[in-house]
């Protein structure tokens, strides 16, 4: 005699999208209820299509684990005998598939997961390696700006250095010439380089935190 108890008309359980499903003992009920709640708490669904599907692999578990009962009893619930075992255990196989290409698009599976978080690293690898060849070709860049400025820089007191008062006037060599052009052009192009390197520091080093 089965130890489980049929409760006539079932036990209504509700399900994430409101459906109600009825189960036929009180442990099916207590059982459904927790998996639904675990499900939602994991995976929190919100789309009316997700919750839809939710709904039917609660059930497809629910219906699989009630006839994995039955065949392991010899009987259902009723404590009546299984007629055909062989036909109910292909049926059983046949709704587990199902219940597994359920699971499988829903993500709830572990090798899905897996294979997901193994692609959401990979992605997150390749776009690091793209930032990493824009940061370089940008440090590239900086580097050549402040060397040409730098180069402007000596030029100007080279020519300071070795002119006299004419030739300094004629080239803009003079102290106050010099001064004016690291006020007005030097300063400025070197702290819009700097500000420039410190925002896409801060990019890239956002990009690898993130991994």
């Amino acid at each position: 005699m089965s130890s489980y108890t049929a409760v006539s008309g079932g036990i209504p359980v509700k399900l994430p999208s409101g459906t109600v499903f009825p189960a036929l003992t009180q442990e099916e009920a207590t059982d459904l209820k927790a998996r639904a709640k675990e499900y939602m708490q994991v995976f929190h669904f919100t789309n009316v299509s997700d919750l839809a599907n939710l709904d039917l692999v609660l059930q497809l578990e629910t219906v699989c684990n009630r006839w994995m009962i039955f065949l392991s009893l010899g009987e259902d619930y009723a404590g009546d005998p299984i007629p055909n075992p062989g036909a109910l255990s292909r049926d059983l196989k046949g709704l587990s598939e199902e219940l597994r290409h359920l699971k499988a698009g829903l993500k709830l599976d572990k090798k899905t997961r897996d294979n997901d978080e193994s692609t959401d690293v990979a992605a997150q690898w390749m776009q690091l390696r793209i930032r990493a060849k824009e940061f370089g070709v940008m440090r590239d860049k900086q580097t050549a700006k402040a060397v040409e400025l730098a180069n402007h820089l000596i030029g100007l007191y080279e020519l300071w250095e070795r002119c006299d008062e004419q030739e300094r006037k004629i080239n803009k060599a003079n102290p106050d010439d010099i001064m004016a052009w690291i006020k007005n052009e030097f300063i400025p192009q070197f702290k819009a380089i700097d500000q420039h390197y410190r925002l896409n520091q801060k990019v890239w080093i956002q990009a690898v935190g993130s991994l």
